[in-house]
Formats: structure tokens, sequence, C-alpha cells
């Protein structure tokens, strides 16, 4: 049976659109949903601070030694350097802007897995921060309980990721999680940047100051302290943030934060003053902006996901009907 050449085409043009189809669906797709290399977001956060006077404690400056519940706007930039197939190397930059000009960065660089979001080897040469666990977006499609764990910098440790509940936020979907995070600091970079000892005087100027219990128990162990008195810093961080259902991206988060200075005496940890308190929420430009970004990330993917790969499957079986029907010559009368 002869078949026309022009039916033969449209059957081998169906096939090819359907294998295309195929193509993009399951290879395209997979790789789109990757941590994309060319990341580059910000976010901002506003609330208060509990901040530590560092030339006013050096001075004997107690009355001055804390500034109590300034307004701060925090700018967090979030970025990719580089990229390879499964790995990026990430960073997370924030500025904390309070009053006076003052600024205090916070600056954190981790090798990433592209599709998982967790810790991965970084590539040579490259300096990262040593990590388990989710830092800055959970992987797509996030799972609905309390299975993840997120990778708290202060501790360096992990901490389970519970799952609290579904919401919608400017029209996108999200899942709550929260994190809560105890311990000793043990951020290097933090570390440094806060005094490793205070001498026993200007504790002693700082007792009035200090919670009752904290008072008597100093007044009790000084004595016994070395001086200058070495200082052991605590850390906590409680996190509530909500991210996309399907991208797993951050849309809005509420933060706490806090560093403790305290002093190691008879087996027990005695607590001086915070040294850092953040209490942040996202703005509500922020959380807008967020939701506008991961609304516009998400149409694309479904673009390729589903509406791409389904016209040409639907134009690849036409092709094929109409190559089909059309496929026996005219006969000639």
């Amino acid at each position: 049976m002869k078949i026309r050449r022009s039916s033969l085409a449209l059957i081998a043009v169906g096939v090819l659109l359907i294998a295309l189809a195929g193509v993009l669906r399951f290879a395209v797709v997979p790789g789109l949903t990757k941590l994309p290399g060319d990341t580059d977001t910000t976010a901002q956060y506003e609330g208060k601070a509990t901040l530590l006077n560092s030339a006013a404690l050096k001075s004997g400056d107690t009355a001055n030694a804390l500034m109590t519940n300034v307004p701060i706007i925090v700018d967090r930039h979030i970025y990719v350097s580089s990229s390879t197939d499964d790995v990026a190397v990430l960073h997370d930059d924030a500025v904390i802007n309070g009053p006076n000009g003052l600024e205090i960065d916070q600056n954190r660089t981790y090798a990433l897995d592209r599709t998982t979001l967790t810790e991965a080897p970084a590539p040579a040469g490259t300096q990262v921060e040593a990590h388990t666990g989710l830092t800055v977006a959970l992987p797509t499609d996030p799972p609905a309980d309390d299975s993840q764990r997120y990778w708290d910098s202060g501790t360096q440790a992990t901490v389970p990721l519970t799952f609290h509940g579904s919401e919608t936020i400017h029209g996108r979907e999200v899942n709550r999680y929260e994190a809560d995070a105890k311990g000793a600091l043990k951020n290097t970079s933090t570390l440094s940047s806060l005094p490793p000892a205070l001498p026993k005087a200007l504790i002693e100027k700082l007792l009035p100051s200090l919670p009752t219990a904290s008072q008597e128990a100093l007044s009790v162990a000084l004595p016994t302290l070395s001086d200058p008195v070495p200082l052991a810093y605590a850390s906590s961080n409680k996190l509530s943030v909500a991210v996309d259902k399907k991208l797993g991206l951050p849309i809005s988060a509420i933060q706490q934060q806090r560093v403790m200075a305290g002093v190691e005496a008879g087996g027990q940890r005695i607590d001086l003053l915070p040294v850092m308190a953040l209490d942040i929420k996202s703005t509500d430009a922020s959380i807008k902006a967020s939701a506008d970004r991961v609304a516009s990330a998400a149409g694309k993917l479904r673009l390729a996901a589903e509406y791409l790969p389904a016209g040409l499957v639907i134009l690849g079986v036409i092709a094929i009907v109409i190559g089909i029907v059309r496929r026996r010559p005219t006969s000639s009368a």
C-alpha cells in the first residue's frame, strides 16, 4: 500500500513533537527546579535591637554599655557566586542598620547541593562555612512534616524544622516552619567581634544593672575568679518562616536572635548582659516583592513543566492523526 510522503512526514513530525515533550518534561524541567546559578535576591526586615556599645564598655561607661530597644532595618542579600551542575556557592549577607549610621555586617557563605539545598562539598579553593541541613530556603515541594533540619550558624548545630500549618500570603500558598536553637555561641566570626574577658572592676560596676539572681551569684563568685574574668557566650535563635508550597522559597519570616554574655563559676553559668538581641520581621514591601518574585518563577516553571509539554503532545497527536487519515494517495480516474 502506497502512503503519501506528506503523510509520512506528518507522522514523523508528530512522533518527534511527542518525544520533544517527553525530553522537555523529564530531562529539562528537573534542571529548572535546581537552585539557579544566577540567584540574586534581596529581603528586608524591621524591628528592635539591643546592641553592645563596645567603646563605652571598654571605657567603663556602664550606663551606656548597651543600646536598648533601638529601631533597626536589616538588609539581606542572597546570591550565588559560582555553580556547577550539582553545587552552588551561596552567600547570605546581612547588614543591620541602626541609629546614627550604625552598621553591623553578618556574612555567611555556604556550599549547597542545588537540588536538596543542604550541604555539599565546597569547590577547590573556596572558603565556606561547614554546615549540615538547610540554610536560606527549602527544596521544591517541601514536605508538610517535621522531617527537615535547619542549620543554626550561631551554635553551629542543626535543629529540627517543625511544620506549623499552611496559609496564603499575597495569593501564594505557603507552609510555615519553625526552628528553635539554643547553646554555646560557636560562630568564630561573631566571637571575634566580642570581648573575650572583662576586668573584675568593670563587672562590679555592672552589678547594679543585673537581675537580682545574677547580682547575688556574682557577688559570691567574683572573688574566686581570675582577673580579667573570661566570658562565656550563649546563643539563641527562634525562627518562623513561611515558604512557598511549590518552590520552597521564603516569602516572610519572623526571627528573635539573642547572644548573652556570662561567666562560668562553680560549675554553673551566671548571665551578665545581652550583647546582641534582635527581634525582627519581614517588611510588608519585602513580603509583597518576594511573593511576586516567587509567582513569576512558578509561572515559568509551570509553562515548561505543564503547558509546553501538553501543547507539544497535542500538536504531535494532531499531526499523526492527520497523517494517518490522509495516508493513501487519491486514486486517479
